[in-house]
């Protein structure tokens, strides 16, 4: 079964959806937004995997 993607788009948000803008804000999230989060949550991992590594001093 084939179905144009205009349609089954619009059928799915039960409204008009005009793919044009739809690829234009996909674009955007791909390009600036995406790559910021991205290299926060990395920044995220590694703060925890350092706090994870760390070796508490001994009581000696």
């Amino acid at each position: 079964m084939s179905w144009p993607l205009a349609e089954l788009c619009t059928r799915l948000a039960v409204r008009p959806v005009e793919l044009g803008a739809l690829r234009r804000e996909f674009a955007q999230v791909v390009r600036l937004e995406l790559p910021r989060h991205r290299s926060e949550s990395i920044a995220a991992l590694l703060r925890s995997q350092a706090s994870l590594t760390q070796v508490p001093p001994s009581g000696s």
